[in-house]
């Protein structure tokens, strides 16, 4: 992949394009699969500079239909764990935080990637849950069933120290 999207990568308004699938707006070919493009946007969403811009290109809906849409399988773990990232960084805006949390229940999809996913996908998505949790009144809107268990269980055979320590605090923001 390196080298290949150079001319892509950087280009915002492209790359959300890529990630909702729309070739009717653009008129270049739609090059990278929504992994790809979510894996780019994530990348520019962790700078605040960058990530008001795509932000503002509309990305949050896409990046949380990207997590939520179908079971979570060896197949599309990767591209849910680039949403749970740049989700994340989404969360630390206020406005964009309540939105995501009106509209999408991702406690689920999360769930399902702490379940399966690798010692990374597993922190990523930790860290994902106590950004969406981080305020006591929003917490319920991310639980979801088996949750708490998941986490709990995670602390008890944690594949590395900081996927226990993501898992430990995504824990704290849920249940206090």
């Amino acid at each position: 992949m390196v080298g290949v999207h150079e001319d892509i990568k950087d280009d915002i308004p492209l790359l959300v394009m890529n990630l909702i699938g729309d070739q009717k707006s653009c008129s270049q070919q739609l090059t990278l699969t929504r992994a790809e493009a979510a894996l780019y946007l994530w990348n520019h969403s962790v700078l605040a500079k960058s990530r008001r811009a795509v932000i503002d290109a509309g990305a949050v809906m896409p990046m949380c239909a990207l997590l939520k849409q179908g079971a979570v399988t060896p197949a599309n773990i990767s591209g849910k764990h680039y949403a749970a990232g740049a989700i994340t960084c989404f969360a630390q805006e206020v406005e964009t935080l309540d939105l995501m949390l009106s509209n999408h229940n991702m406690g689920n999809a999360l769930r399902d990637v702490l379940n399966i996913g690798t010692a990374e996908k597993q922190t990523t998505a930790s860290l994902c849950l106590s950004a969406l949790a981080d305020h006591k009144d929003r917490a319920a809107k991310v639980l979801s069933p088996g949750l708490v268990k998941t986490l709990a269980e995670i602390l008890e055979r944690p594949p590395t120290a900081q996927s226990r320590d993501a898992a430990l605090g995504a824990l704290f923001r849920l249940v206090r």
